[in-house]
Order: structure tokens, then C-alpha cells, then sequence
């Protein structure tokens, strides 16, 4: 995963564009098939912490322009981080996905200056039936 930091967002924009109930489930499918195996293979590694901090350092070398990356891209790379990266590793239901995603958000939050959280797939699909004409179903 840590050398894939620019293919895995290649799909952000597109996937962030067409955001509701079917298209996610359609986006977060693709994502899984493209990537899941190698996020297996990250994970059974067990070098959270290396492996995330390379993850994010070639993210910030792919995005960075005049110095720094913009507010807007890092917001969009963020974003999808919470809805299809950390879902998909938490996905893989493999041991240690949780912790690999807390060492990630912690190493994303640092090095990036944001301050996200992380939910998983089941807790993002339900948002969109929360949801009624824009007003929280009760």
C-alpha cells in the first residue's frame, strides 16, 4: 500500500462526485476489488508504522504544490480516506485492521495537520438512510 500512494487515490475525485447510497456501495465494491490484496498484504505485515508513514509522505510528495497541498485537495484526500480507504481495511476483516487504521489516522493527522476520525463501512451506509429530504429520520 505504501508505494501505491497516488493509485489509490486516483479514483477520489470521481468516487466523490457521485456520492450517495448506490454509488458508494458501487465505488466502495471497485475499490475493494482493485485494492484489497494489497491492503491484506500491508496488514499481515505488521509494520503499521512504517508502512503508514511511507503511505503518507509519498501522499504529501504527490499532492504537495508551491510548498504545501492546497485545503481543498486535502479535504477531498481526507474524505476519502473516512469513506473508502479505512472502511476497505476494515473490511478485510483481517487481525489487526483496527490497529493499522488507528496507527494510519494518527500518522494521516500528524503529518497532514488535519484532525479526521475513521468509521467503518456498516456506520457510513446507514448515514445515508438516516437521512430524509435532508432532515434526520427519528
Amino acid at each position: 500500500m505504501q508505494k501505491h500512494g497516488k493509485e489509490i487515490f486516483s479514483d477520489c475525485d470521481y468516487f466523490l462526485k457521485r456520492f450517495n447510497e448506490d454509488d458508494y456501495k458501487y465505488n466502495m465494491n471497485l475499490f475493494r476489488k482493485k485494492w484489497n490484496d494489497t491492503l491484506i498484504q500491508t496488514i499481515a505485515a505488521h509494520s503499521y508504522e512504517d508502512a503508514s508513514l511511507e503511505f503518507v509522505q509519498q501522499v504529501k510528495k504527490v499532492y504537495t504544490r508551491f510548498g504545501r497541498i492546497s485545503k481543498a485537495r486535502k479535504r477531498d484526500l481526507s474524505l476519502f480516506m473516512i469513506y473508502f480507504l479505512f472502511p476497505a481495511i476494515l473490511l478485510t476483516e483481517c487481525e489487526g485492521a483496527k490497529t493499522f487504521c488507528d496507527v494510519l489516522l494518527d500518522t494521516w493527522n500528524r503529518e497532514l495537520d488535519t484532525s479526521i476520525a475513521y468509521m467503518d463501512y456498516e456506520e457510513i451506509a446507514a448515514g445515508f438512510n438516516n437521512k430524509l429530504l435532508g432532515m434526520m429520520k427519528e
